[in-house]
């Protein structure tokens, strides 16, 4: 969510988009794994450093994608809303949000994936229980058999998020047909 509304706020607004822009372009670029020892000095080993870490990837291919999709709109669109006097609730809601909802569903698809990605990471590194911990405990062990059937989880984890996303494209964008 919070990736949405940065997204929208940096795509519609030039005065957002020149401060926010190039920090997001600068973090964006880091890796996630390494800013986790920051995370844990910031935070604390605890759960909240956990989850800070875990949502920094899909945040920032959500407020990417956005951001790209809302500076894309074509320009006509804002100015019929200007010539209606359109508040900037009703510019978000009403044109914005309807206009960039594909490519912030592809985000999310991409999200999914980044999410899980990053939640093993961490448990690699800072947990003692869950398919992180569980996959470098069978490395450690030698044991191919845990350690596939962890990673067989992990990817119905995976499909099942992926299927979780297309649910709510089908709901969130009813007048896009499917083309499968």
């Amino acid at each position: 969510m919070a990736g949405l509304l940065v997204g929208l706020t940096t795509g519609l607004f030039t005065t957002a988009h020149r401060i926010l822009n190039p920090v997001i372009a600068l973090l964006y670029l880091l890796p996630r794994i390494a800013m986790f020892p920051l995370i844990l000095i910031l935070v604390g080993l605890n759960e909240q450093a956990n989850a800070l870490e875990i949502t920094l990837a899909p945040f920032f291919a959500v407020a990417i994608s956005t951001m790209g999709a809302v500076r894309s709109i074509d320009p006509i669109y804002r100015d019929v809303a200007a010539s209606f006097n359109t508040g900037t609730l009703d510019l978000y809601r009403r044109i914005t949000l309807p206009a960039v909802l594909p490519a912030v569903i592809g985000a999310l698809r991409v999200s999914a994936g980044l999410a899980l990605t990053s939640t093993t990471a961490v448990e690699f590194l800072a947990a003692d229980k869950g398919l992180g911990y569980l996959i470098w405990h069978a490395w450690q062990i030698l044991s191919l058999q845990d350690c596939l059937a962890v990673m067989a989880v992990a990817g119905i984890l995976g499909a099942l998020a992926y299927g979780g996303v297309s649910m709510v494209e089908r709901l969130a964008i009813p007048w896009q047909r499917r083309r499968t």
